[in-house]
Order: C-alpha cells, then sequence, then structure tokens
C-alpha cells in the first residue's frame, strides 16, 4: 500500500527479535531474560503511535487500509496490550529452580 521502506523494515526487526528471543528464551538467564523483554519493549513502542493514532484520530483522513477501521483499531489494540503483558510477564516471571 504504498508504506515506506523503514516501516516495513521495523515491522520485520521487532518480530524478528521476539521470535529470536522466544527461541533463545529457552534457557533461562538473566541476560536471555532481558533480550526477551526489550523485545517486547520495541513491540509495545512500536504499537503505541499506531493504536493510539488510529483511536484518537481526529483528522478524519482514514486508515488507508482494507480492514474496516473498527477492525483494524481493535486487532491493533490487542496486539498492543498482548505486547504489555508480554513485556510484565517477562520481568515479573520466577526463575526456575534449580535443584
Amino acid at each position: 500500500q504504498g508504506r515506506p521502506l523503514a516501516f516495513v523494515v521495523d515491522d520485520y526487526l521487532i518480530g524478528g527479535g521476539l521470535i529470536l528471543g522466544a527461541i533463545y528464551f529457552n534457557a533461562d538467564t538473566l541476560r536471555r531474560r532481558a533480550a526477551f523483554a526489550a523485545a517486547w519493549a520495541a513491540t509495545a513502542g512500536g504499537l503505541y503511535g499506531s493504536f493510539f493514532g488510529k483511536l484518537l484520530d481526529t483528522t478524519g483522513a482514514g486508515f488507508h487500509s482494507n480492514i474496516p477501521d473498527d477492525l483494524l483499531t481493535g486487532l491493533i489494540g490487542a496486539a498492543y496490550a498482548t505486547s504489555l503483558f508480554g513485556l510484565v510477564a517477562t520481568i515479573a516471571l520466577r526463575e526456575p529452580r534449580t535443584s
């Protein structure tokens, strides 16, 4: 839909960070937990502007999408909530017992 390349690349970088973080999180170390939390934080940061920009759109310019506006806002809101939950859960998880 004619999006600038930078917006496409950042989606792949954020998604790749989450996938790599999940793969390498199989051994729970502080460094890997921090990397996974950072990937969730980057996802939340990327979705923040998209969600609230669509939620509080005062220009009435529309979204230029083939998905209905309300559905798109709901999907992005669900993804934003999931990223916040993932961030908090990654930080709040207890370390596994080593016995």
